[in-house]
This record gives C-alpha cells, structure tokens and sequence, in this order.
C-alpha cells in the first residue's frame, strides 16, 4: 500500500500496542523473517524485492485518493457513488483485492471537519449508499483517533454508520473489518469474522482487523501460525507476514524502543517492497537525532516508491538536521506542486522565517501555509495564523523558536 499502511484505518488508535494492525510470523513465514533480519542500518531496498500483491505505491494513491476528494469538494456526490460503486463491484468480480478495495476508502479516513458535512450530504441524497455510509464510518474513526478519544462519543458514532452500512451490502467486508477491529468488549466479533471469511475467504483485511483485537504478541503467533493463515496462499502469507513486522515494530516504538523496532522495520521491507517502513525508520532517526541514518531510510523510501511524499518529507528534515538548508529548500521546492500539506508547510516555514539563509519570500510562504492549511494540517493553521498576525502588526518577525522546531511524528510534519 501506500506509505501509512493500507489497513491503517481499520486499528483502533494509532498510538495503542499494535497499533499498526499488523501481525506476527506463521510458520509459512517463518523461514522468510530469518533471511531478512537485519541487525544493523542495511543498504536500502533491492530491486528483487516482491510487491505485496493489493498494495499499492503511495504515489499511485495519493492521485485516487486526490481524485476520489476533488468529487466529494466539489459536490458532485452522483459521480462519486458511481466511482465507489464502480470499485465494489470490482471487488465483488474478483478484478480488485480486498486491500485495493480499503484503500479506495480510505480516502475518506481523514480527520479533516470540513469532510463531515460533504459526507453527511452524500448520505442524505443517497440514503442506501453503502459507499456513504462507510466513507462516514472511517471518517468519523479518523476523527476520533486524531483526538486521542478512541473511545469517545466519536468512535461510537462511527460504529453507528458501520453498523447502517452493513444492513445496505450483501456483503459488507469493509464494515464487518472495522467492526472487528473497533469492538469493544462483548461485541460479536467472531459472528462478523466468519460472516465476512465465508464471502471472502482469503481477505487479508479481516485477517488483519482480527489480529488488531489480539491482546498480545503470543496471540498473534499463536493466530497467524493457524489455518487461517497457512492455509493462504504464498503472495496473502507474505502480505500477513509484511504486516506483522509493521505492528510488532509499532509496539516496540510506541515502548520508547526505537532500535527494536527499526529492526522490525527492517524486516517489513524485506517482505515487502513498500515505502511504509523506510519511512518509519526514517522518523526514528529524526528522534534520535541520527540525521544521516534518517537521510539514507528517506532515500530508501523514494527508491521504493519515486516521488513518495513522505520520503521527500523525512529527507527534507534529515537534511535540515544536517545543517543542509539549501538541499532541503531545493527539495522541497521541487515536490510542492504535488499538493502535500507536509512538503508545503515545510517549505512554507522556511520562506516566511529565512531560515538557514534562506531567500524570505512571505507572500510565497503565506501561499504555501495556506495549501497546506486547507487540507487541514493543524501546524499550518497556526503557522499561517502568525505570519498574518505578523504582517499585519507591519513586522517581519521570525518565530523565536525557529520555522521547523522539532519533529512531530503523530502529524508526519513538524512543530512551529
């Protein structure tokens, strides 16, 4: 998938243990984990390396995602259930995998407001739409992980659309996933696990929103050593394996232990050839402060996927780390057209403040702020709320605390 994970919307909170919705090793993984540990940084992707079948590179989601929200922006609400439509059924003829179906969606999973109103109308003009009524459940679940409530009148609010999408599809697996992977305690999780295993046998998706509800990494094993699991065939094996690496990695990060779980990271890439884990490391070296390192698992991520946003965002702020203002600035510069909030805002710091000697352009930076700001990057709502404050107090003033403070990985960007 692209990099942030294709089955990211299905977990329950980004920052809970396992919190990646991946899983551990089956014994037909097993011998597949051995060869592609890596103990120490590692030279970057290889070639040879497989695709994970159903994952898509970033940059090929990053454009669907961008078309899928132009139409929802832009009202055309007949056009858009026709192009969700138009993916369900694909699904439905075997021409699209269960993970190619989640990533169409989650183009929705964002936790920008703005979207809520434009969803709920949807809805309303198309009160049967399966496609709606799911693009407001992992919407309103992205919402709610960004709050840190994953608990919250939000998520259940997400579990009430997801629940009304499952009585509008005959087979509703991307709602019966997200069920799984958000239910709270009592919920008939094992009643939606097979309902959806029966429709769709081999899906990846439910395999992984099940892994999500394992409570520990012995459950996980214990699970992904089972039937069903080995039963998969190599390429979905290979898949959960990928997987699995991510989520012991996200655990072993969200426990401060960056280096176990740069191992783990590690392993991810081996299996799989995706930007995801590179970029993960990539964001560990930058806490570290092991700016080079950060640097080379950039370069690994764009060697993996080329123009990956998030590559050029972490090399970006490896280079910055490096006292390499004017490689970063050239960059950045270089990427912006794409539209990313992260490229922008970095950007856009760095003409508004001249950081690093660089040439101040404020009507640049406002601009660029303000792209990103749209989108709905909250560093880049209060950057861009200073410069004009700024400006209209007659000062060029630059943050005392310089443009680009320190990395923020829950947002992919940094602090003002």
């Amino acid at each position: 998938m692209g990099t942030g994970g294709q089955t990211a919307r299905l977990r329950k909170n980004r920052a809970a243990p396992l919190g990646e919705g991946r899983h551990v090793n089956g014994h037909g993984c097993a011998c597949a984990f051995v060869a592609a540990a890596a103990l120490g940084f590692g030279p970057g992707p290889s070639a040879a390396m497989p695709r994970c079948e159903g994952r898509l590179p970033d940059t090929l989601v990053a454009s669907m995602h961008a078309e899928t929200l132009g139409l929802l922006r832009g009202q055309q609400y007949d056009a858009l259930e026709a192009r969700m439509n138009q993916r369900l059924a694909a699904f439905a003829a075997g021409r699209r995998t269960d993970e190619e179906l989640q990533v169409d969606f989650d183009a929705f999973a964002r936790p920008l407001p703005p979207l809520t109103p434009l969803i709920s109308e949807w809805a309303a003009r198309q009160p049967a739409s399966y496609a709606a009524h799911h693009a407001m459940t992992v919407h309103l679940g992205a919402l709610s992980e960004r709050t840190g409530a994953a608990s919250s009148e939000g998520l259940k609010a997400a579990a009430g659309w997801a629940r009304k999408a499952m009585r509008l599809e005959r087979h509703p697996l991307l709602s019966q996933a997200w069920l799984v992977a958000n239910a709270p305690p009592g919920a008939p999780v094992r009643r939606w696990f097979d309902d959806a295993l029966e429709s769709s046998p081999d899906s990846v998706v439910m395999r992984e929103a099940w892994l999500v509800q394992r409570s520990s990494r012995a459950d996980m094993e214990a699970f992904t050593a089972s039937p069903w699991v080995t039963a998969l065939p190599p390429d979905r094996r290979t898949t959960l394996a990928y997987a699995a690496r991510m989520a012991v990695a996200a655990e072993l990060a969200r426990h401060q232990d960056a280096d176990g779980a740069i191992v783990q990271y590690q392993q991810a890439a081996a299996l799989c050839r995706q930007a995801e884990p590179w970029v993960a490391i990539a964001d560990l070296r930058l806490e570290q402060r092991r700016h080079l390192d950060a640097l080379r698992a950039g370069e690994a991520a764009e060697a993996v996927s080329p123009g990956s946003a998030a590559g050029i965002r972490t090399r970006a702020l490896a280079l910055r780390g490096l006292g390499r203002h004017a490689e970063a600035v050239d960059l950045l510069a270089s990427a912006a057209p794409s539209g990313d909030p992260d490229i922008n805002y970095q950007l856009g710091c760095y003409l508004a403040t001249g950081h690093g000697g660089t040439a101040v352009d404020r009507g640049e930076a406002r601009r660029l702020l303000g792209v990103a700001a749209r989108a709905g990057h909250g560093p880049a709502v209060d950057r861009l709320a200073r410069l004009i404050a700024e400006d209209a107090a007659g000062g060029a003033v630059a943050s005392a605390q310089g443009p680009l403070a320190s990395p923020d990985r829950r947002r992919g960007s940094l602090a003002p």
